[in-house]
């Protein structure tokens, strides 16, 4: 039985964690208190990101901090991590789920509320639903959904929803009034503040939210 999903998800990949190394920021994040972190390396050769993978899932288990990859579900079996994350067009659920095994966790992102019933119903975990906010630091998969379209994904389905773009501190409380289970922050840790003080208020906003 898989254990519960922490409510604050940190996304990273090489670019927002420099000028820190992915392990490096992981291991920041984790004494700080991160319990879910997403590893998102879309173009880095497997064997680079496997030999990432492991020492940040060590990191993991030190921590009690739950490790995921962003699609490529074979490092993440290999370097056994806590589960794969799949974008929208990524491999089917049921694939995912093979090579992973049982146990861990598949996730899916979502930017429609068709999309989030379809993997609900193929069997997902949980769902990242964006872009609910204007992101400053990516461009938005499809129309700002905002609070309300949040809202309808929630509703509408029983797997966590994590809400994601532009999830800044003192939004978290107004995603969880509209029915989400938590929220997923990529570039928000990085901005302006250190990443031990942004971790800090990211956790006292949820706290005060919860």
């Amino acid at each position: 039985m898989k254990p519960p999903l922490p409510r604050l998800m940190a996304i990273l990949d090489h670019n927002n964690a420099s000028p820190l190394s992915l392990i490096e920021a992981s291991r920041i994040m984790m004494e700080g208190g991160i319990r879910f972190i997403q590893i998102r390396e879309k173009e880095m050769p497997a064997v680079d990101l496997f030999s990432i993978m492991e020492k940040i899932v060590q990191l993991g288990h030190l921590n009690q901090c739950r490790v995921v990859v962003n699609e490529r579900a074979d490092v993440a079996s290999c370097s056994h991590s806590d589960g794969v994350h799949l974008p929208q067009n990524g491999l089917p659920i049921s694939q995912a789920r093979e090579v992973m095994g049982e146990g861990k966790w598949v996730g899916k992102s979502c930017h429609t509320l068709d999309e989030a019933r379809k993997a609900e119903k193929e069997g997902a975990d949980y769902i990242v639903f964006s872009p609910v906010f204007l992101s400053q630091s990516k461009q938005a998969q499809g129309p700002i959904a905002g609070l309300d379209g949040l809202k309808m994904v929630s509703d509408t389905g029983t797997i966590p929803v994590y809400a994601l773009s532009g999830i800044t501190p003192d939004k978290i409380s107004d995603c969880l009034k509209h029915g989400a289970y938590g929220v997923a922050v990529f570039s928000g840790f990085f901005a302006e503040d250190s990443l031990e003080e942004k971790v800090a208020e990211y956790l006292f906003e949820l706290q005060l939210a919860l």
